[in-house]
C-alpha cells in the first residue's frame, strides 16, 4: 500500500494499521489538516458533515498524530480516500503545465480550472481523472459544509463549461 494508493482515488479493499503523523507544534486543528504527504487529513467532524449531506464515495482510514515526543496527542482525524473520480479537465481552456500533461497525461501545476459541467452531473464530491489531487465540491455541497461549521477547508473557484455557456462554478 503506497501513497498512489490515496492519490489514484482507487478503492482500498484491506484493513489498514492507523496511519502516523507528527503534529507541528503550531497546528491548528481544523476540519482539514495540510501535510508534507499531500493526504487529505479529515476530522472527526468533517466526515459526520459528508455523511449528514450523503456523501458516499469516501473511504476512511484511521490517523494517530502524535507530539514531538512520540506521545499521541489526537486520534479523531482519517486519511480521506475520495474514490470517484471523473474526466472533466477541459484541457483547452484551463491553464496548467501543458509539457507534464503532453508528457504524463496528467495536468500539473494548474494555474486555472476549466471542467465540462456537461460530465459532471450530480456530483458533490469527486476528484479530476486527469489531475488525482484536485477534489471538487459542489457549490450545494460547500454551502452545507459551511452551514455546518467545518472549518479549515479552502474553497477555490472552478469554472464549468457547458455547450451553451460559460458560468463560474464555485468550489
Amino acid at each position: 500500500m503506497g501513497y498512489l494508493d490515496f492519490a489514484e482515488g482507487k478503492v482500498i479493499g484491506q484493513k489498514i494499521a492507523p496511519i502516523t503523523f507528527i503534529a507541528n507544534e503550531t497546528i491548528d486543528f481544523t476540519d482539514y489538516l495540510p501535510n508534507d504527504f499531500g493526504l487529505p487529513l479529515f476530522s472527526i467532524n468533517l466526515c459526520h458533515a459528508l455523511d449528514a449531506f450523503g456523501i458516499r464515495t469516501v473511504q476512511y482510514f484511521p490517523v494517530q498524530i502524535l507530539d514531538s515526543s512520540h506521545r499521541l496527542i489526537r486520534n479523531d482525524y482519517f486519511v480521506a480516500n475520495i474514490t470517484e473520480s471523473t474526466p472533466c479537465f477541459d484541457a483547452e481552456n484551463s491553464e496548467y503545465d501543458i509539457d507534464a500533461y503532453r508528457k504524463l497525461g496528467m495536468a500539473r501545476r494548474i494555474q486555472k480550472l476549466v471542467i465540462d459541467s456537461s460530465i459532471i452531473g450530480e456530483r458533490h464530491l469527486f476528484r479530476i481523472a486527469e489531475s488525482w489531487t484536485v477534489m471538487v465540491v459542489s457549490e450545494a455541497l460547500r454551502e452545507f459544509l459551511c452551514e455546518y461549521g467545518v472549518r479549515g477547508v479552502d474553497f477555490m473557484p472552478v469554472e464549468a463549461v457547458c455547450e451553451l455557456a460559460t458560468h463560474p462554478l464555485k468550489k
